[in-house]
């Protein structure tokens, strides 16, 4: 039932690019649970750019109501705005955005702030800074160097004002900061007399947490291990890594346990944030998961979409797989491929004695898609993606060495082969004039046989769990946020996941010092072993006939029901929003 009066505004750092939004947004935004407990909802977010037309500003179906950037005034808030941008010198936009259903297709239509802050008034945001040292500690002479820290300054006073315009600073409303971006926000918010709202943290990851990780050798082997250990020490991250943590990131995370509520979209992520510092150990932290959207189709869909793959994959390498593999993934460290090629080589050897093959799709994205015409213009000159060249369009940073591994695999392998496909997007226009023209992101989705997502940080995890609707294996790494969250929701794993422990160092590194040491010859022998075992349980899981492919589905069915966005909010999200947040 909708509380009457009740707001929520998101601070987010991700608003339509404004062409991509914040995952989590759009799953609660789209909610039917969610639509029927808040009876308001607030986007607020920097303006990433105003030089784009000002259609791009909310997205193709956005209404923009005010705008000073475009001269567009629809609004009797157009004076009040006037006044505020003048007085911090800011630049304004206001009006609506749609979220789409990913299932339904149906639109929510909600309120969004863009602001422009890059020429903020400088009195206003020296007295900004003064307050948040003399309220929180924050020394922000050490960052101010830096555009994101200096962004989420400079968002505060100016979205206070904005909200306050908007009637959105009641006891009936609920700031909420998504990651680090509205922080300061938040805690100006809880120093200014006029502003009555709650105010909650809701943390996607731990940034420090993620950088540790990825730098040390012993990257998640190492880092949960000591974590594990370190309340025995009564020592938390800072005691431990020292310089690593002087980031503004940290010091604001740390800062956020003064916010009256903290969300986590994991286990994990809760317990780095009572690492992070003592104040969050005494702290609630609610547990609010990343949910799934799911579409139903049949089995016939199913191996329909894995024909495609096995025909697209005979187009590129001659041969049609007995088994699809597929990771789709951002192009970060964090996301561990290396680890995939330990399995595939593994598999392969297996596959050696039983005579199977298996294509691996490895879909390594970033956030701008390759223009059309440079795939084609690759395909056409050199065979992309079976093969690659350095410097762009193509292999840029990171690409280089990884592809010279997925190289050497394919050149050992015999009866399993890598693509490599480093674009965005899984369809012929993405990916070139070979691959068939009704091919989709969902065929790749629903016609896997096994998605891999063994990353060494991976704080929710959920998109990797998607092809498990569709009866397909999923492989994770036991740290990761959805591992968690199956564990806690369901009686029995079903066999659709094969859950990696690559934190498992037995009694070889038992105490916090011989942890820190741990090198990477020593995690590579750990990764080798749990690889290996990752190998048997995948092809031990394999369905050899269509009953047992009928079995997985319909347990894939039944998890992802338990796990989608509706029974998210409507079991984690709203209680959190109603008994601890609204009625404090």
């Amino acid at each position: 039932m909708i509380i009457h009066g009740t707001t929520a505004v998101h601070l987010t750092d991700k608003v339509f690019d404004q062409t991509q939004s914040h995952p989590t947004l759009q799953g609660w935004l789209t909610s039917e649970a969610y639509a029927k407990t808040i009876e308001r909802s607030i986007i607020v977010a920097p303006l990433l750019s105003s030089q784009h037309a000002c259609y791009h500003r909310l997205g193709p179906e956005g209404e923009i109501l005010y705008s000073s950037l475009d001269s567009i005034d629809k609004t009797e808030l157009g004076t009040v705005f006037e006044k505020i941008e003048a007085h911090f010198k800011v630049r304004l936009v206001y009006g609506f955005q749609c979220y789409f259903h990913p299932i339904t297709g149906v639109a929510s239509r909600v309120e969004t702030l863009l602001l422009d802050v890059q020429h903020m008034n400088r009195v206003i945001l020296n007295d900004c800074k003064r307050e948040l040292y003399e309220a929180f500690g924050i020394q922000s002479h050490r960052f101010e160097h830096l555009w994101a820290y200096e962004q989420c300054v400079r968002l505060a006073p100016v979205t206070l004002a904005a909200l306050e315009a908007l009637n959105a600073t009641d006891d009936m409303t609920t700031l909420i900061s998504h990651n680090v971006i509205g922080i300061p926000t938040l805690l100006c918010a809880m120093k200014q007399p006029s502003c009555h709202a709650t105010t909650v943290f809701c943390a996607h990851e731990v940034p420090c947490a993620r950088k540790i990780i990825e730098e040390h050798p012993g990257h998640d082997t190492m880092f949960y291990n000591v974590m594990e250990r370190a309340p025995q020490n009564n020592l938390h991250l800072h005691d431990i890594f020292g310089e690593v943590c002087l980031t503004f990131q940290h010091t604001l995370t740390q800062a956020a346990s003064h916010c009256h509520r903290v969300l986590a979209v994991g286990h994990n992520v809760a317990r780095e944030l009572r690492f992070l510092a003592p104040e969050f150990e005494s702290k609630a932290i609610d547990i609010v998961y990343q949910g799934l959207s799911t579409r139903p189709v049949t089995y016939a869909a199913i191996r329909h979409s894995k024909e495609k793959l096995q025909s697209y994959c005979d187009t590129l390498l001659q041969y049609k797989p007995d088994w699809v593999f597929s990771h789709v993934a951002k192009r970060i460290k964090s996301k561990a491929l290396w680890r995939d090629l330990r399995v595939l080589s593994a598999l392969d050897r297996e596959f050696q004695d039983t005579g199977q093959t298996g294509v691996m799709f490895m879909v390594c994205t970033d956030a701008t898609a390759k223009p059309a015409r440079d795939i084609r213009q690759m395909e056409s000159n050199y065979g992309w993606p079976v093969a690659h060249r350095e410097g762009m369009p193509d292999l840029i940073d990171e690409e280089i060495p990884f592809f010279d591994a997925v190289q050497t695999f394919n050149a050992r392998a015999r009866n399993i082969k890598i693509l490599f496909i480093n674009q965005d997007g899984f369809d012929a226009t993405s990916c070139g004039q070979r691959m068939c023209k009704d091919m989709t992101q969902a065929d790749l989705c629903q016609g896997t046989d096994v998605e891999f997502g063994q990353s060494i940080y991976e704080p929710c995890g959920s998109p990797q769990l998607e092809p498990v609707a569709y009866g397909a294996l999923c492989v994770l790494n036991r740290i990761c946020g959805c591992t968690q969250w199956v564990e806690t929701i369901a009686q029995d794993i079903p066999d659709n996941l094969i859950i990696a422990d690559y934190t498992d160092i037995g009694d070889c590194h038992p105490d916090l010092e011989n942890v820190l040491q741990l090198s990477q010859a020593t995690r590579d022998q750990i990764e080798q072993a749990a690889s290996r075992q990752v190998a048997r349980d995948i092809l031990d899981r394999l369905p050899q006939n269509e009953i047992q492919a009928q079995a997985l589905l319909k347990a894939g069915s039944n998890l992802t029901q338990q796990i989608n966005w509706e029974s998210i909010i409507t079991d984690y999200l709203c209680p959190a929003l109603q008994n601890n947040l609204i009625l404090h």
